[in-house]
């Protein structure tokens, strides 16, 4: 930055250093912010929960229809959480088995995307360019030389 015989390095270092103070400044405003939104969904949260009458979570046998609905409610929440949990279990497996094994052929036989016995997709051969060029340099050479054939067009 003081380096006064070149002015692009010179500027590319105040570019930098610019940049690297900015950066310092919105990493600090967004920890700041984040905080705010914190604390404000933490007291909306409470209270939200202090409007709650204490007693409106407990299971009373008032009436038969209380009762029929407090049992299909905790039966099918238990059962939402048993099954959600389940299939975080399951996604975790194959997040871990599919992490070992990064090859086609084992996402083809985890995700059942084709047969595994074909293994990885084959691959496109490459148009060769070299072949191209080296055939029209011949064609031009040998056009060169015998000047008497024309060039056909097909």
């Amino acid at each position: 930055m003081i380096s006064g015989h070149n002015a692009e390095k010179r500027e590319r270092a105040k570019e930098w250093l610019q940049n690297s103070i900015l950066m310092i400044f919105f990493v600090q405003a967004s920890y700041l912010l984040y905080s705010m939104i914190s604390e404000l969904a933490s007291g909306i949260t409470s209270g939200v929960v202090s409007m709650i009458d204490p007693n409106f979570f407990y299971l009373t046998l008032d009436n038969p229809i209380n009762i029929g609905l407090q049992i299909i409610l905790t039966i099918s929440a238990f059962a939402l959480v048993n099954l959600l949990m389940f299939l975080l279990a399951i996604f975790a497996i194959l997040r871990a088995v599919m992490s070992i094994l990064r090859t086609d052929i084992a996402r083809g036989i985890m995700l059942f995307k084709g047969h595994f016995l074909l293994g990885s997709t084959p691959k496109k051969e490459e148009p060769n360019n070299w072949n191209e060029r080296e055939q029209w340099r011949r064609r031009i050479e040998y056009e060169r030389r015998y000047p008497q054939f024309e060039r056909r067009h097909h």
